[in-house]
């Protein structure tokens, strides 16, 4: 089918962002997404937060399923509930600091919603950023030129189905609300997009998420539930 190119580059980047991720990452975990409960605005899901089946999942069809051609038509299997919340808001982060330093002179960083982009000339001392933490305290991070930031967390997309709780990640492995220790990961990468595939991924992982961002290169803070906190090779401490 044909879609706009708004579309089309939103799920170019959420193709790459599978490529980047193995996978792990899977822009077609919207069935499964819905099936966990989460098919309305969260503030209506908590309403009725507690009636469901806690086992109830869907199939998840496989990013290597969908097709974007050169002249922007689109394909996906039958039945396929494309989820483009893992990369749309980095990618936009993104596209909007290059159209900002391809128009304007200066430096630029531009936050949506704590996926950070950078652009353009740096301040003398860096950009200073606040990256909230899962205890409610704030750390400080410098952000050079063309770097990018992105947290993904597991505590603030939370309702709860058939007495036990859930969030929005979804491991594609399973179907389900991904099992994993960490309350949030924050990265750091070459682009917003980057960064956010990487923070996605770590929670996926769970525990194997340190050595495959140390392995990635990947500079990283990994916040467990329990108050652990594991930093990799490049994070500040």
């Amino acid at each position: 089918m044909p879609a706009s190119p708004v579309f089309v580059s939103s799920l170019r980047a959420a193709l790459r962002v599978a490529r980047l991720t193995d996978g792990l990452v899977d822009p077609t975990v919207g069935r499964a997404v819905a099936a966990s409960g989460y098919d309305a605005d969260l503030a209506v899901v908590r309403l009725r937060s507690g009636a469901g089946d806690p086992d109830q999942t869907d199939v998840v069809p496989g990013w290597t399923r969908v097709s974007v051609s050169d002249d922007g038509w689109v394909g996906v299997p039958p039945r396929t509930l494309l989820d483009l919340g893992a990369s749309a808001k980095a990618h936009a982060a993104d596209t909007i600091a290059a159209l900002l330093a391809r128009d304007l002179p200066g430096g630029f960083l531009v936050d949506l919603g704590g996926d950070i982009a950078t652009s353009g000339a740096v301040p003398p001392d860096g950009w200073r950023i606040g990256v909230e933490l899962a205890d409610g305290s704030v750390a400080q991070v410098v952000v050079g030129r063309g770097q990018g930031f992105a947290t993904s967390s597991t505590q603030l997309r939370t309702w709860q189905v058939g007495g036990r709780v859930r969030h929005h990640l979804i491991d594609p492995r399973t179907g389900r609300t991904a099992l994993t220790p960490w309350a949030q990961v924050t990265c750091s990468g070459a682009s917003a997009l980057e960064a956010n595939a990487a923070s996605t991924a770590a929670v996926l992982l769970g525990s194997d998420a340190p050595a495959w961002l140390t392995g990635h290169g990947i500079a990283a803070r990994l916040d467990a539930v329990d108050g652990t906190v594991v930093r990799t090779p490049g994070w500040p401490s």
